[in-house]
């Protein structure tokens, strides 16, 4: 499906807004920056937020930005990579939004190659490929997509959930509903903003190319497991705040986010069940979102598991320890 407007990408104005978040990255940031400045397409711009830096990084982002004004830094106290992401979303200028971590780099052409895709069809969505590298250079694996294009949302966007990094927005969708990360979140906060944006995109695309690397290192964001405390405190949340935009949205039940709301629900009563104090807390936040989303008409998301944990989180936990013990 060709775009009237867009039949050829050398005659379709394309803007990429890069936003990279930089806390602490001295020894990485080099890289991630280079493989912007190389690219062999030249209209966008990087935006990047030193997050209260105490090494060298903001200082390298200054650099960067007195060679290229295409970079743009902005300076300020320590809040977060949400806080950081949100900066740069309120300064964006961009018609697509690409998020970037700032110790890993995108792929030669990788701009070019998503001009391509977006100037050949009519879409507010691109996922693409990622390749992971330890420290020495080796590549560790990949996570690929499928060419998908002129198909439905629950063709295109499957039931597995996406890197941040992996995927590309419409500018206008975000703003639009003043899509935001929320600030102060341990755990969740970038699925949380993935899950609302895929429900307001309407013509998702997905391209089989590997235009991202990402560094898989001790004490990076990516590698850091979060504890049972943060889960158990902010994953419920998460889910009530994906209720509350079910409803605000008028958002229509489907498969792919049937999928994504079982996960959520599992990932909540997991983490709740192993942390005691919470538990009681967690039965009626179960509870609440699960009636809010049946009044709302959803159901697929309503497996065997979800249901039991509804009427009692210890009846779940029984049901899977009892799975369990027949599959030895």
């Amino acid at each position: 499906m060709f775009c009237a407007h867009s039949k050829f990408v050398q005659f379709f104005k394309m803007t990429f807004s890069l936003v990279i978040p930089v806390y602490n990255v001295e020894p990485y940031i080099r890289k991630c920056l280079d493989s912007v400045i190389h690219q062999d397409f030249g209209d966008w711009e990087a935006l990047l937020i030193d997050d209260g830096s105490t090494d060298t990084s903001g200082n390298i982002c200054d650099e960067y930005a007195a060679r290229d004004k295409r970079f743009r830094v902005f300076h300020k106290p320590n809040g977060g990579v949400s806080s950081a992401r949100n900066m740069a979303l309120d300064n964006a200028r961009g018609e697509w939004i690409w998020f970037v971590d700032p110790d890993d780099w995108i792929m030669p052409s990788a701009l070019n190659r998503l001009a391509t895709v977006a100037g050949r069809y009519c879409c507010d969505t691109i996922l693409f490929g990622i390749e992971y590298y330890n420290t020495k250079g080796q590549l560790l694996g990949s996570d690929d997509t499928e060419d998908a294009f002129g198909k439905s949302k629950d063709e295109v966007i499957s039931e597995s959930d996406y890197p941040p990094v992996c995927y590309l927005l419409r500018r206008n969708i975000v703003e639009n509903a003043q899509l935001r990360f929320t600030e102060g979140v341990a755990v969740g906060e970038d699925l949380e903003f993935q899950y609302k944006y895929f429900m307001l995109c309407q013509r998702p695309v997905s391209a089989n190319l590997r235009l991202y690397g990402c560094l898989r290192r001790e004490g990076s964001a990516t590698c850091n497991p979060h504890t049972l405390i943060d889960n158990a405190i902010h994953i419920p949340n998460v889910l009530g705040r994906l209720v509350d935009f079910v409803e605000s949205y008028n958002i229509a039940e489907s498969k792919w986010l049937a999928a994504r709301l079982n996960r959520v629900f599992k990932s909540a009563m997991s983490s709740n069940y192993l942390v005691r104090d919470f538990r009681d807390g967690l039965q009626q936040k179960i509870r609440n979102a699960d009636r809010r989303l049946m009044d709302m008409g959803f159901f697929k998301y309503r497996d065997a598991a979800v249901k039991a944990a509804v009427t009692d989180m210890r009846l779940y936990f029984a049901c899977q320890r009892l799975r369990k013990f027949l599959k030895r």
